[in-house]
């Protein structure tokens, strides 16, 4: 997959919230740090930068692991990270082999839910993950309010889409979850907008330089169909949510 330099990370937050996200977590150097659908490392490096720890990326796409992998080295950081290349639930199962579930200090997923089969799912793996005490943060969307059933059926309608619930939902969901709610922030509109249309902009920039015309046509078609999707529906009923959970025995008392 190539780089996207349009973008600093594959999900629609804004730098300023999620470095406020990332501020409010208590990291020391040398704890361990777990990303599924990890995409380009952007967002585990900043954390390795602020705090010294030491990162886990799991990622399906070997070319994404590429680019991540020379991001670490071009920060000197080669020694704080190890790849894990392949699909999620079998790198959890690679990790419950080696004994290495419930040894992260901090276990994410941002935006990359898919991997496990929805929000719920995912946050019961990255529970599975995380140490007693330690920290789960996980982004994904949620509906502001009901989209009109023809709009969803023309425009959104991924089998994983019938999983995403509501801005609150995703937050009791940690909450049944026994975990402990810490902070909760949402994208912004002008961030949102900007993230869709940069994500779409290298792609079909290029397809004319790509492919023959016939084929560049029908490629426009596939790729642009997320887009439409979005300005006809997403921005009216989609927002995108982090969240960051305490894996604490409070939930318990």
């Amino acid at each position: 997959m190539a780089i996207n330099h349009y973008l600093e990370w594959d999900n629609p937050l804004g730098f300023n919230k999620l470095m406020r996200s990332i501020d409010l977590i208590p990291l020391q150097k040398g704890q361990k740090v777990i990303d599924f659908g990890s995409g380009n490392g952007r967002i585990p490096l900043l954390i390795s930068e602020k705090y010294g720890t030491h990162s886990t990326l799991n990622e399906l796409d070997s070319a994404t692991l590429v680019n991540a992998k020379n991001l670490f080295e071009s920060k000197g950081f080669e020694n704080r990270v190890e790849y894990l290349e392949g699909e999620a639930e079998a790198q959890l199962g690679h990790l419950n082999n080696m004994n290495k579930l419930s040894t992260f200090d901090l276990a994410m997923c941002l935006g990359s839910t898919h991997v496990f089969g929805g929000y719920a799912k995912t946050l019961a793996a990255l529970k599975q993950c995380c140490k007693p005490n330690g920290y789960v943060m996980i982004a994904d969307a949620f509906w502001k309010r009901p989209p009109p059933k023809e709009l969803r059926d023309q425009f959104w309608n991924a089998p994983e889409d019938d999983l995403i619930t509501d801005h609150n939902t995703n937050i009791e969901n940690g909450v049944s979850a026994d975990l402990v709610p810490l902070y909760a922030t949402v994208a912004s509109d002008d961030d949102y907008n900007d993230y869709e249309w940069l994500n779409n902009l290298p792609v079909v920039s290029q397809l004319a330089d790509r492919f023959p015309e016939k084929e560049a046509v029908e490629k426009y078609k596939k790729v642009t169909y997320w887009l439409n999707g979005y300005n006809r529906l997403g921005r009216d009923y989609v927002g995108f949510g982090l969240y960051l959970f305490k894996n604490s025995s409070l939930r318990k008392s």
